[in-house]
């Protein structure tokens, strides 16, 4: 059975397990000769038999092995040996004498410092390599072994040669030398053999074709020339269709893979040429039908054609993860079916929506997922007939935010005064996701699409408001309503928002309203009446504790004012005159806004003061008085009728007399 190998782009061996027989100390154990460093280097002891070995990690087939040394005398008669077994001694090794390994022919020796040996394990004319997972460096020189640096490069197994056996179709005629050279005999599985196919003879536009019997993922394609002819395999287009009908370069139904145009010679083991997509950049591809066309005039010749493919149905992409980004988006990876070397292009789809296209991407993202929603995620190799499926469920997202559903205000009377009652309610936005119950009843199931009770997750469990702004404490509350009071004239706003039983919430709904004009109410607002003089009393007042809007003016009345007196709005202050003395002021004041006046609040009555009393005497004072300075002192006899007083108070308490000598205060009479 054929195999086709493409070459790794890495060193298989950097970095791997190593092992050795001997070393000389920790600055150059076996590590140091897989550590990417040149100047780093492995040292055994300087005696015969020495080995060294790195353990892959896996089997490969191994295409070239080279290994530097800076010390060529200490590189002489080694050879290379390969083993494929999970596990071999650590120690001793027993090379060459373990039949675990096989040596690679001849032993090798640096002539000097800096070379460097390569062992290219070339193909056997079957086309199968040396398959490994140990590499070992074996010297028989007694003066040690010294290793820079190993690198090892392998092979893949991708898939087998399926064009063996299948139905094939020429251009041309059978040929006899001298047996038939029949188009079968380039996809009978032996390569060089004596039995090939060759065109007719000095006819340009030759072509060969095969079947595959159903559509493949071409991976790589090898065309043979015969050994021991003259080369006729030159200006060969190597053509892929999916339509049985005669090839052609220029058909748009065939797809040419590749075009060789260079000598292709006819001595082994350079006698073909390869198609990889690797190397020409290309995705893989589906296709049933692989044909080889030449323009090349004296014919077409062909040992064996090599298809690689892998079957449609049977590439899936592997390791498929799902998983939740953010609540409502959905973020899906997974692996390549082959190496990462290999390109493919893929498409995704999520639940019913649309396949959509990743290019060559290992990766996508998917939002606007209802909550609790079961999504399944399939992705397919662009090509492939099978995909691969994951499923998951979306978890709750934030519940959707509440919208006003009406607000409705009341004149009342509260705490004593005149406030709006507001009555504010609301419900959540339309629902959005949906779950499915499920009954069995009598081996019947039946799906019931229903709305769940709240939005976002099970059901909502409280909502959360502030007021009378946005910066308030929060308030929670069970209820979809709210009632507040408030004082006229005022802006306020009340902001709502749900939340689940998860503990998520929505947006705040604000609701900003500023309530009507109420008339002004005093409340414990002071006012003052004070007596200036015999006329004139002061008033002041503060501005109203519940103003119910911006105040406009004030009005004033006092005792004796025949019409109500208006007043600015900034005043807080007045004075009011033309009283008697001694009179008492009633006043009372009210204030303004654009709901009207509201109520009056009373001052305390004063009077206005007191004038000083007036005495009026006779013009004839002097006929009054009697002098009698045996006594000492002056008598004036007034009788009442003599004497006019005016008082201008409630009454006269005493008189007081004024002498050169001494006052004296005498009582009314």
């Amino acid at each position: 059975m054929l195999f086709l190998y493409f070459s790794a782009s890495t060193n298989l061996a950097n970095r791997k397990a190593t092992y050795s027989k001997t070393s000389t100390n920790d600055s150059h154990r076996p590590p140091e000769a897989i550590d990417g460093e040149s100047n780093s280097y492995f040292q055994s002891s300087t005696s015969a038999n020495q080995w060294w070995r790195v353990d892959l990690g896996g089997s490969y087939y191994i295409g070239v092995i080279r290994v530097y040394s800076s010390q060529y005398e200490k590189f002489q008669q080694v050879s290379i040996f390969l083993s494929n077994i999970g596990t071999v001694p650590t120690s001793p090794l027993n090379l060459p004498n373990n039949n675990d390994w096989t040596e690679l022919p001849l032993q090798f020796s640096l002539k000097e410092s800096g070379d460097d040996f390569v062992t290219n394990v070339t193909s056997s004319q079957d086309g199968s390599l040396i398959e490994a997972r140990h590499i070992a460096v074996y010297s028989t020189s007694n003066d040690g072994l010294v290793i820079n640096e190993v690198e090892v490069y392998g092979y893949e197994v991708l898939t087998r040669n399926v064009a063996v056996g299948k139905s094939v179709g020429s251009s041309s005629v059978t040929l006899y030398i001298p047996s038939p050279r029949t188009a079968d005999k380039a996809n009978d599985g032996l390569i060089n053999s004596d039995d090939f196919y060759r065109s007719e003879k000095d006819v340009g536009d030759q072509w060969w074709k095969v079947d595959l019997d159903t559509q493949y993922f071409i991976v790589g394609v090898l065309v043979y020339n015969h050994k021991n002819l003259i080369s006729r395999l030159q200006k060969a287009h190597l053509l892929a269709a999916n339509m049985n009908i005669d090839p052609d370069p220029d058909s748009t139904e065939w797809t040419e893979l590749y075009y060789q145009d260079k000598y292709i010679t006819h001595s082994v083991p350079d006698n073909y040429f390869q198609y990889n997509p690797i190397d020409e950049g290309d995705p893989l591809s589906v296709y049933r039908y692989v044909a080889v066309y030449s323009t090349y005039k004296p014919g077409l010749v062909i040992s064996e054609v090599l298809v690689f493919g892998i079957d449609k149905s049977e590439l899936l992409v592997k390791n498929l993860r799902a998983e939740l980004k953010d609540p409502d988006c959905v973020v899906v990876n997974w692996e390549t079916p082959l190496t990462d070397t290999y390109t493919f292009q893929y498409q995704v789809r999520y639940g019913s929506r649309p396949w959509k296209d990743t290019n060559t991407s290992l990766s996508d993202k998917e939002c606007g997922f209802s909550a609790y929603k079961k999504v399944e995620v399939e992705v397919i190799v662009v090509g492939s007939d099978k995909t691969e499926r994951t499923t998951l469920t979306t978890n709750c997202a934030d519940p959707s935010k509440p919208r006003e559903e009406s607000l409705q205000h009341v004149e009342v009377t509260n705490l004593g005064r005149k406030m709006w009652k507001y009555n504010i309610s609301w419900k959540l936005s339309s629902v959005c996701c949906y779950y499915y119950i499920i009954f069995q009843i009598i081996h019947h199931i039946f799906y019931i699409q229903q709305a769940p009770t709240n939005i976002n997750c099970e059901s909502i469990t409280e909502y959360n408001i502030r007021y009378p702004d946005v910066t308030s404490e929060e308030i929670v509350t069970t209820d979809t309503s709210y009632e507040v009071y408030v004082e006229g004239g005022v802006e306020f706003t009340l902001s709502v928002r749900a939340v689940n039983n998860m503990g998520l919430h929505s947006d705040y709904l604000d609701i900003t309203e500023t309530s009507p004009d109420i008339a002004p109410q005093w409340g414990s607002a002071t006012v003052t009446i004070e007596t200036l003089n015999s006329s004139c009393v002061e008033l002041t007042w503060s501005r109203p504790e519940y103003p119910g809007g911006d105040i406009t003016s004030y009005q004033l009345i006092c005792t004796n004012m025949a019409t109500m007196e208006k007043l600015p709005s900034t005043s807080t202050s007045q004075t009011v005159c033309g009283y008697s003395a001694y009179t008492l002021v009633e006043c009372n004041i009210s204030a303004e806004n654009t709901a009207g006046f509201g109520e009056y609040i009373e001052f305390n009555s004063v009077y206005t003061s007191c004038e000083a009393p007036v005495l009026h005497l006779p013009a004839n004072l002097s006929s009054y008085v009697k002098q009698e300075e045996s006594l000492n002192f002056i008598r004036i006899i007034l009788n009442t009728s003599d004497v006019d007083v005016t008082v201008n108070c409630d009454e006269l308490t005493q008189f007081s007399i004024q002498s050169g000598y001494r006052d004296r205060v005498y009582r009314c009479w």
